[in-house]
C-alpha cells in the first residue's frame, strides 16, 4: 500500500470522442498529476470521488496501469 496526498480535481479527457468523460486526478504538484479511481466505484460516475472535488485529501492504495487505485480516502483538515 502506498500513501499519497494532494487535491482531487476532475478534467475532461478524450474530448470529442465516444470515450469523452470527466476523469478524476490527484494533483500533487505541477509536475505530478495522476489519474485515480476509487476501488468499487462506478468508473463512469465517480460518485465516491465527486464529493472530494477540490479538497485536500490523503489516500492509500496501489498503482495499476498508471492509475492509482484508492482503497482508503480521508479529507485533510486545514
Amino acid at each position: 500500500m502506498e500513501e499519497k496526498s494532494g487535491t482531487i480535481i476532475f478534467q475532461k479527457i478524450n474530448e470529442g470522442s465516444k470515450s469523452e468523460k470527466l476523469q478524476p486526478f490527484l494533483y500533487i504538484s505541477k509536475d505530478e498529476i495522476i489519474p485515480v479511481f476509487f476501488n468499487g466505484s462506478n468508473p463512469f460516475e465517480n460518485n465516491e470521488l465527486a464529493k472530494f472535488d477540490g479538497k485536500q485529501i490523503t489516500v492509500e492504495g496501489t498503482t495499476e496501469n498508471s492509475t492509482f487505485i484508492i482503497q482508503k480516502i480521508k479529507e485533510n483538515q486545514n
